[in-house]
């Protein structure tokens, strides 16, 4: 409604611009003009203030369209009358005709018609400059318009009405065709479902039954292969009793190899316990002979200390010779001192003459001793060289029956594997055999499956046929 209260304004102000610019060309800048023009102006700004103000619709359009009327009239009178506005009458009738309701055109005619009867009593001349009868003729047609308005926006209100019924029993009916559609849909797409899910269970039943045939093929196959295992379960395990013969008979020789490396480590024993002993002996020598070795270093350092002094005393000498002269008594008394240390180094090299033949005698008992170490050693390496021998052929013997105990580990774990094979083809029988069973049972769900399937779409088809003869039923009731 907004937009006819906007367009209502429009059309006012364009009156008002043709009747002030008709006013001013008819009576020029006179006092007339001016009053007539100042009328219009501000029936102008009344109406556009009243488009804008935020009142209810139907008050606002009454205001939009009643006042440029009585504008026309307040116009005629400040003019002395004009002919022109009341014919400006219809144009706000057909401004209410814009809004499309009885209601408001008669309420129009009966506030525009009253001042209009009122002029025609008092002042004709409002309404028409020419005569009283002229007057009443525009009067007549004025209402008899609003009468045919009336009537036919009633009768246009009636067929509006009727318009919305119809579309409303049209949107029902579609909502019903709708909601049959959509039934009809669901149907169709149930049935569709049903048959795929009949085809795929068939499907399945061939599935099941080609796994079958293939399961009892491989149940057939493992029963074969179990056999062969067996057989040669059977070879490994009498290969086995022959390398257990030849182990027994590799362990008796290592037997009598040991022995005879106890009787040789034995001697070996005794060869190194003389060693020991004589080993011990030449311990003892050589420490003697370091005893006697840190005498001698001592006596060394006696004689160093003596050959000290005696430098010393000589240089001692030589001073006093030097300033005595001819008179050099001191010089005796140094020579003396020469003469003592010279009889101790004397006694210290007798000392050391008899510790070098000391320990000339103690070097060759240890030589001795050493030769007796010497000769038990290489009677040791000897006996340790038979020991060697032994325990060559102790090791080779051991070699041997450590390759027939692997022979026979080899054996046993090849034994032990096809056993665990067979286990394994025996537990694949069993699980071809559960395999089976659990086929069968498959093969009857499906069947079960296929059978309900199969109904269910038997009643999807009669839904759908509900639906059919309840959509024409209600196309013939419409």
């Amino acid at each position: 409604m907004n937009k006819v209260h906007k367009i209502n304004m429009y059309i006012a102000w364009a009156c008002i611009v043709a009747l002030s610019t008709t006013t001013i060309f008819s009576y020029a800048f006179t006092d007339k003009t001016i009053k007539g023009v100042s009328v219009m102006v501000l029936t102008g700004i009344i109406v556009t203030v009243s488009y804008h103000l935020k009142i209810d619709d139907y008050k606002k359009a009454l205001i939009l369209i009643l006042t440029p009327s009585y504008a026309l009239l307040l116009f005629s009178i400040v003019t002395g009358g004009n002919s022109i506005a009341f014919i400006g009458g219809f144009v706000t009738l057909g401004m209410t005709v814009r809004y499309f309701d009885k209601k408001m055109i008669k309420v129009y005619a009966l506030s525009f018609m009253t001042p209009c009867i009122i002029a025609l009593v008092v002042d004709y001349k409002v309404i028409d400059f020419y005569s009283r009868v002229s007057v009443i003729t525009k009067i007549v047609i004025f209402i008899a318009t609003c009468i045919l308005m009336y009537f036919g926006t009633a009768y246009g209100q009636e067929k509006i009405e009727e318009a919305n019924e119809t579309v409303e029993i049209i949107k029902k009916n579609g909502l019903v065709v709708n909601e049959i559609a959509s039934k009809i849909n669901d149907g169709v797409t149930a049935c569709t479902e049903e048959v795929s899910l009949s085809t795929q269970e068939a499907g399945s039943v061939k599935q099941a039954a080609d796994q079958m045939s293939l399961v009892l093929e491989e149940t057939s196959q493992a029963i074969v292969r179990v056999n062969e295992k067996v057989n040669i379960s059977t070879e490994q395990i009498a290969k086995n009793y022959e390398y257990a013969e030849q182990l027994e008979s590799s362990f008796q020789e290592v037997n009598a190899a040991v022995v005879a490396g106890n009787e040789e480590a034995a001697n070996v024993k005794e060869s190194i316990t003389m060693m020991a002993h004589t080993v011990g002996g030449a311990k003892e020598a050589t420490t003697d002979l370091l005893e006697r070795m840190n005498q001698i270093t001592g006596i060394l350092e006696q004689i160093n200390s003596i050959a000290s002094q005696t430098n010393l005393l000589s240089l001692n000498a030589s001073i006093e010779a030097a300033r005595a002269g001819e008179q050099g008594k001191g010089f005796a008394v140094v020579a003396n001192e020469i003469r003592d240390l010279s009889e101790q180094s004397r006694m210290a090299a007798n000392n050391i003459q008899s510790i070098i033949e000391t320990l000339a005698l103690t070097t060759k008992d240890v030589a001795e001793r050493i030769t007796d170490g010497a000769d038990a050693a290489e009677s040791s390496v000897s006996n340790i060289g038979n020991l060697l021998q032994v325990l060559e052929r102790i090791n080779i013997s051991t070699e041997g029956a450590t390759m027939v105990v692997n022979k026979e580990y080899q054996i046993i774990e090849s034994v032990k594997n096809e056993f665990d094979a067979i286990q394994g083809e025996l537990q694949n029988v069993v699980a071809t055999s559960e395999e089976n069973a659990a086929v069968i049972v498959g093969i009857t769900e499906s069947i079960g499956t296929q059978s309900a399937a199969m109904e269910n779409l038997s009643n999807s088809i009669n839904t759908l046929k509900s639906t059919s003869d309840e959509l024409e039923e209600h196309f013939k009731e419409a």
